[in-house]
């Protein structure tokens, strides 16, 4: 006998081989019986159904509810099957028609205006969409509602009009999906990240889609869609595509390199994120705007030019693109969104060019190797965290218009040699060039008007080099004596450069150390502090390993308990003639 079904070889239980056996014996030969219920076309699809009932029910718990017409049906063909055939074959009949009942419930259906949407299936293996159930016609896909590994095909009847949200999102077996001309809407990633599918062919009569070389496009091809997950190598696209659609080369992990056209103005949100094979990109000059997370995590792009006529570069564009080594940014893209270079841990070399007004939030975040950028003089902001960790970085110049210096900007730039602050600058975020343990020496200009905050640690703390901090005496906000840096009033000592060594006398008149005021300083030995000090900010002495006592005259003193975390050779604290328990952390 041949068995034309290829999962039979997957059945390994005798029993259920022998049920199978049966039922394609009897299909086979079921002209001698010259009943007409079951048609020669249904041979292939019977011994297909038969293996999946048998799979679902001694795999999951069985969920198989016959209707009441099933019930009387199965009455009057229960005698008469029993006296034509054997009670074998009975079975199988039985079986069948409990299946066709099994595989209207793999279907969560709910009805809208006469019609009907799928909204969930249950199923695996190959999928045939009814056109119409219980009498209702099913015009629909709802959201997420194939969201399965094991489809491997799909068949979409001419009844369908709409599919949903993500309907086919993550069908990792799906191979092929043909898209009959009735398809009216699409909803976004609707075959987003399915790895196995090579091909999406739309009807040549559908108004409102159309398909070249497996790829889904809108009609006339200004929009490419979707382009499938296991295609692999280049991809020219064709000359009228405008926009690449949200998502549509997602994960798409055989693609290497990718030709735009020169109509390209927009690519849209996700848009080949995760294509870790895609090595090489030039982007047009008639391109617009880069969404975001459009190229997360394409760990193979070596090199990028973004044109002049971009005016946008989304959130997390370029992130975790692992591989970056050279970036030239046009400046009408004048503001640079929060992370779109973060992760960039082997980008080298940055040239901003003029127009560019701000660096936005962790925008080249943790790119580790950046040794060298180039700042635009149209620059006016580099935000909070834009240049964290980029510990290459040694050589800057800031340029003459910028204003701010975001929180943390150039924190942990530990190669950062001295430079010059230009003297546009007025705020100096905290923490701005924290633990830039190559720094020495920070001229201030008399233009600046914030150096951190009041409760917030200064801008140079944890400088592990730093011995300076000079101010134009000619500041309003600011002044310095020796080197140490304090309000204008000098009431306020702000910041102790950690790079300092030996003792030191807090001058009488000052009343507030500054939180972190004296952080990291590991070689001050021996601090004097006057009568006039009042209040001690938090984490004010934190890791002065080097200190073994401290005496404060005023009794009145606030904020001590916080101020000596991780002095771990402290031996006592005097406050007021009276020594106090430690409360700081060993």
């Amino acid at each position: 006998m041949e068995f034309t079904c290829p999962e039979f070889k997957s059945v390994t239980s005798n029993f259920l081989r022998k049920q199978l056996i049966l039922v394609m014996f009897y299909t086979q030969n079921k002209h001698s019986t010259g009943h007409p219920w079951i048609k020669t076309s249904d041979l292939y699809l019977a011994q297909r159904l038969l293996l999946r009932i048998i799979r679902h029910l001694h795999q999951r718990p069985p969920y198989v509810t016959l209707r009441k017409a099933d019930k009387w049906n199965l009455r009057l063909l229960f005698p008469f099957a029993i006296k034509t055939f054997s009670m074998r074959h009975t079975f199988i009949i039985l079986v069948g028609l409990c299946l066709s009942n099994k595989l209207e419930a793999q279907f969560d259906m709910e009805t809208n205006n006469g019609t009907l949407t799928i909204t969930h299936y249950y199923g695996d293996d190959d999928v045939v969409i009814p056109s119409t159930h219980n009498g209702l016609p099913v015009t629909g896909i709802g959201n997420s509602a194939f969201n399965t590994d094991s489809i491997t095909s799909i068949y979409i009847p001419t009844s369908i009009t709409n599919i949903g949200i993500s309907a086919f999102y993550g069908c990792s077996a799906l191979t092929n999906v043909f898209l009959p001309h009735s398809i009216a809407s699409i909803g976004d990633e609707a075959f987003c990240d399915c790895a196995a599918l090579k091909s999406i062919t739309v009807d040549t009569n559908n108004i409102n889609y159309s398909s070249c070389d497996g790829v889904l496009f809108n009609k006339n091809r200004t929009a490419i869609i979707q382009y499938p997950n296991a295609k692999a190598g280049s991809y020219i696209c064709p000359p009228t595509v405008a926009q690449i659609k949200r998502k549509a080369f997602h994960a798409c992990s055989s693609l290497t390199n990718i030709t735009f056209s020169d109509s390209l103005t927009s690519i849209d949100e996700a848009a080949f994120s995760e294509c870790s094979k895609l090595e090489h990109v030039v982007f047009p000059d008639s391109l617009l705007q880069i969404g975001d997370f459009a190229f997360y995590e394409c760990d193979h792009l070596s090199e990028l030019c973004i044109p002049n006529n971009s005016t946008n570069i989304g959130v997390d564009a370029f992130r975790d693109c692992t591989k970056l080594s050279n970036l030239i940014v046009g400046g009408n893209n004048t503001h640079l969104q929060k992370q779109s270079f973060f992760g960039c841990n082997e980008l080298t070399n940055v040239v901003l060019k003029e127009g560019i007004i701000e660096i936005g939030e962790s925008s080249f975040f943790q790119c580790y190797a950046l040794a060298r950028i180039t700042f635009p003089n149209s620059l006016t902001n580099i935000d909070d965290w834009a240049f964290h960790q980029c510990s290459r970085l040694a050589d800057i110049t800031l340029p003459s218009n910028l204003m701010r210096v975001g929180v943390m900007a150039f924190s942990d730039c530990s190669g950062l040699k001295d430079f010059t602050i230009p003297s546009s600058l007025t705020h100096i975020a905290p923490n701005a060039f924290s633990h830039c343990n190559t720094l020495t020496t920070m001229q201030i200009p008399s233009t600046v008007e914030k150096l951190g905050d009041l409760f917030e640690p200064p801008p140079f703390c944890g400088c592990s080099q730093l011995r300076k901090i000079n101010v134009d005496p000619s500041n309003p906000y600011y002044s310095s004596i020796h080197g140490v840096l304090f309000n204008k009033q000098q009431t306020v000592l702000i910041e102790y450069p950690a790079g300092k060594s030996g003792e030191y006398r807090i001058p009488d008149g000052v009343t507030w150390i500054n939180d972190d005021a004296f952080s990291g300083c590991t070689d001050l030995e021996n601090i004097t502090i006057p009568q006039s000090v009042d209040r001690i900010g938090s984490d004010a002495f934190c890791f002065c390993s080097s200190l073994t006592d401290i005496n404060i005259p005023n009794s009145n003193v606030k904020g001590i308990i916080d101020a000596f975390y991780k002095c771990t050779n402290l031996n006592s604290i005097i406050v007021g003639g009276i020594e106090q328990i430690q409360h700081s952390s060993p």
